[in-house]
């Protein structure tokens, strides 16, 4: 019988597909109930860590320009690969939190509400727009360029997605019209449905993970977390109650099993109480100043190690960052899982160094 936290790591791992992984890209990013994009090389590797069959970056690609996966601010006003399906669940549900912009056009002079308006009719007009064209009909750098802008409570509001048409050109924003032609409904059985399906994907966790992972508060979502009492198992440690779903597999992870999570994974981000998954005596290589989360490596649900690539032309270099010994079978595993990533990217080893 394994401990309560071994259990809690491995129960994680197992419920959040990275080891019985998705049957294709959409399942994954709907079942993750998004993934964190504004990295998009690491959120494309996030997807290929989770999906059984072999895929290549053009099928992400593929599925965005079909509009079955959109590039909105969603949950904490992050940036995020969503499920078309998903879309009025996340506008429901995060649509009224507060984000930073409208404090920023106060500090800087401009009327915040004039301001959205003006750009919500721009989008009304022409219906697709990159950044510069809207510069060019009068909307000031400042107010769309700086982390999104003005960008960010349109996409809350449901009113615009990004366009992403390849890698190498710049980005569309585009009206929701031109996808879904008819209103969102915010109704309270959205945010039900994505607290359980947080805590089956993510679970075992907390209350406070979900308020932290979601950027909501206790009195938004104790009325549905208490609707949700009977179909979800808990369990009490250290006097909190952990949720998870009833299909969670307990099989232990003890095959050397790695897995290597990207930047900003789902799994580094979905938790309050970090300690549970990674101990203390880790936390400063993990994560940074300026929220920033760096890539993981994991061996039988342990951290191990982080790592990091970098790109130069069809090359890529892998440099992996170990905390404990490993085995020459493991390092070989690690250097398997890179050249997956690579042939992934469509980019040519160059180099895996171990430092």
């Amino acid at each position: 019988m394994m401990d309560t936290l071994r259990l809690i790591r491995t129960l994680r791992i197992n419920n959040n597909g990275l080891i019985n992984k998705y049957p294709n890209i959409e399942q994954c990013i709907q079942s993750l109930i998004g993934i964190q994009s504004q990295y998009f090389n690491h959120a494309a590797l996030v997807i290929r860590s989770r999906v059984e069959k072999e895929i290549s970056i053009e099928d992400l690609f593929s599925l965005l320009n079909n509009n079955r996966i959109i590039d909105i601010w969603g949950q904490r006003s992050t940036l995020h690969f969503y499920h078309v399906d998903d879309w009025e669940k996340i506008i429901s549900s995060f649509g009224k939190t507060k984000c930073w912009v409208k404090k920023f056009c106060e500090r800087n002079s401009f009327d915040y509400e004039e301001e959205l308006k003006r750009l919500g009719e721009l989008f009304d007009e022409y219906g697709d727009l990159t950044t510069e064209q809207m510069i060019g009909m009068g909307t000031k750098p400042i107010l769309i360029k700086n982390w999104g802008g003005l960008l960010i409570p349109l996409s809350l509001q449901g009113n615009i997605c990004i366009k992403r048409f390849n890698s190498f050109e710049p980005k569309h924003y585009i009206s929701r019209n031109l996808i879904i032609n008819k209103p969102f409904k915010r109704e309270k059985k959205h945010l039900r449905a994505l607290l359980f399906r947080y805590f089956s994907t993510y679970g075992p966790a907390t209350c406070s993970d979900f308020l932290h992972w979601s950027g909501l508060h206790m009195d938004e979502v104790k009325n549905e977390l208490a609707s949700l009492s009977g179909t979800l198992n808990t369990f009490i440690f250290n006097k909190n109650v952990y949720y998870y779903g009833r299909e969670s597999e307990y099989d232990e992870c003890k095959n050397n099993i790695v897995n290597i999570l990207p930047k900003f994974d789902p799994l580094l981000v979905a938790y309050k109480n970090k300690s549970v998954l990674i101990n203390e005596e880790y936390h400063s290589l993990v994560w940074k100043k300026a929220g920033q989360i760096d890539a993981c490596i994991f061996v039988d649900g342990e951290f191990v190690g982080t790592w990091r690539y970098s790109i130069n032309a069809k090359n890529i270099d892998f440099y992996i960052t170990i905390c404990r010994i490993l085995t020459y079978a493991l390092r070989q595993a690690i250097c398997e899982k890179c050249l997956e990533y690579s042939r992934y990217m469509n980019k040519n080893i160059n180099k895996i160094i171990f430092e």
